[in-house]
């Protein structure tokens, strides 16, 4: 499954939003959000950049572990830099990609 920030795929695309592939079964399980399932974070380059390369920012495979450790690590910038009161561990895979894009626009993940 793919989710992005927006709801429209081609503008997560064309604007450079971040996508998270996952397998939907795996991540999201009846206890809720499995921390140690690998997902795939993407980010194309924005189109209105008109870039002559190869279209892709990010492209890393980390777990909602992986991404904790990092917000954790910069709390405190990325919850200034995005204007956030601190959070929690991500309960679902919406708040997960969100906070992976905070991450990555902070201190980046690759």
């Amino acid at each position: 499954m793919r989710i992005g920030q927006d709801v429209n795929m081609a503008t997560n695309i064309a604007e450079g939003y971040m996508i998270m592939e996952y397998k939907k079964r795996e991540l999201m399980t009846k206890e809720g959000l499995n921390p140690d399932v690998c997902v795939r974070f993407i980010k194309h380059v924005p189109d209105y950049l008109k870039v002559p390369f190869d279209k892709l920012l990010l492209d890393v495979q980390l777990n909602a572990n992986d991404i904790w450790k990092v917000y954790q690590r910069h709390q405190e910038g990325i919850d200034s830099f995005t204007g956030q009161e601190p959070r929690e561990f991500p309960v679902n895979e919406y708040q997960l990609v969100n906070l992976a894009d905070d991450c990555d626009a902070y201190c980046g993940l690759s």
